[in-house]
């Protein structure tokens, strides 16, 4: 059994989260001289930090509480990191999909 791990969102970062759709990938970037935290594929900034440090911990904080992917990238754009929080890794998560008997009952 994994561990249970517990994050709590503060203020106007939780409610921006709990609006959003719980589906989408987190993705930290730097843009306009501010590092945020958006949902990929869509242009709406979940939060905006004066540092990557602040904007990474609430980007984790989110895919945590989301159970989704993280993704960071550096001020030019390339990713540093990708971290899943979700409870199978992807690759498994679809494997396990494919291969679900239809019917049996086991």
């Amino acid at each position: 059994m994994g561990t249970l791990v517990a994050y709590t969102l503060t203020g106007d970062c939780e409610e921006r989260v709990q609006a959003g759709m719980r589906s989408g990938d987190v993705e930290t970037l730097y843009q306009d001289g501010f590092w945020k935290n958006k949902i990929v594929g869509t242009d709406r900034v979940l939060s905006t930090h004066q540092t990557q440090r602040a904007a990474v911990l609430a980007g984790l904080q989110m895919a945590v509480w989301r159970e989704v992917e993280h993704i960071i990238r550096n001020a030019d754009g390339t990713t540093t990191e990708r971290s899943y929080y979700g409870r199978l890794p992807r690759s498994r998560q679809n494997d396990a999909d494919e291969h679900v008997p239809n019917g049996t009952g086991t």
